[in-house]
């Protein structure tokens, strides 16, 4: 729904957002739109904009008024800046109907963590030149996509964690078997996987163990029963895991200790010295 308001509220609203975002290391966009064209803008065009932003965009997206014929749109749990490409886009398609259009953005962290600044490079970033949509820098790619690789062998399993993890915003990669994920491990940059133990081809405290060796720096967690205690305890403190989770799992413990596993990962990532990340079982 299109909610005008004032810059600084819309400043108050993107504060609010980034603050709920920086804990689970989400990511949050400023969309800029305006017109190509402004001072041909009449107020019926205007309002024409209007309700294809309320159209277009998801119910409940923040959009305020700007000065003149620009439009600030807070876009929040995207996957990654491909879905946002997407977005501009579709509201650049609709526009066309009535006016040319271009749209500026910007990313919280990766551009930046001052309201009032995102604000400003992603109108910047339209201002570079008319028509089509563009970042205010390109995208860091640590910021790009938080990769999260699931392995169980049981495809309703995985169906169910993809859907338990939709709403945190990671780039999902799911595979039936330790090649498939080796394949996807060799092809994208990972930085967590969860894995099930009890698996015909190959056991989950294996398979870690090939992906301790070859990629390191990837956060390893594990799901596993009771009686498969010891060897989890063992692979623990061989460093071959980090997390220990038991079937059947609590969704939000589950989630708080994905998003534990890419806060390690974020951290062990900007020290230059230290690469080992805290290791616990949880029962």
């Amino acid at each position: 729904m299109f909610v005008p308001t004032k810059r600084i509220q819309f400043c108050e609203s993107l504060l609010q957002a980034t603050l709920r975002a920086a804990p689970c290391g989400r990511q949050v966009a400023v969309l800029v739109l305006g017109l190509d064209r402004p001072d041909d803008a009449g107020s019926m065009q205007l309002e024409q904009v209007e309700r294809l932003l309320a159209d277009t965009l998801d119910q409940g997206t923040l959009i305020a008024r700007l000065a003149g014929a620009e439009y600030a749109i807070l876009i929040e749990g995207f996957v990654d800046p491909d879905a946002l490409a997407v977005l501009s886009r579709r509201l650049l398609a609709a526009c066309a109907v009535h006016a040319p259009a271009s749209i500026g953005i910007s990313l919280f962290p990766g551009h930046g963590t001052l309201p009032g600044n995102l604000l400003s490079l992603a109108s910047a970033a339209r201002a570079k030149r008319a028509g089509g949509y563009y970042f205010f820098a390109p995208v860091p790619q640590h910021a790009a996509k938080r990769t999260l690789l699931l392995l169980d062998d049981e495809p309703n399993i995985l169906s169910a964690l993809r859907r338990l993890f939709r709403p945190d915003g990671y780039h999902v990669l799911t595979a039936n078997s330790a090649n498939e994920a080796f394949a996807l491990l060799s092809a994208n940059e990972v930085q967590v996987v969860l894995s099930d133990q009890r698996m015909p081809e190959m056991h989950g405290i294996e398979f870690l163990a090939c992906v301790h060796e070859h990629y390191p720096d990837t956060v390893r967690m594990i799901l596993s029963g009771y009686s498969d205690l010891v060897s989890v305890t063992q692979a623990l403190e061989r460093g071959v895991i980090h997390t220990f989770l038991t079937k059947p799992w609590n969704d939000e413990a589950l989630r708080s200790d994905v998003r534990d596993a890419f806060r390690t990962h974020a951290t062990a990532q900007g020290r230059s010295a230290e690469t080992t990340a805290p290791r616990r079982l949880r029962a």
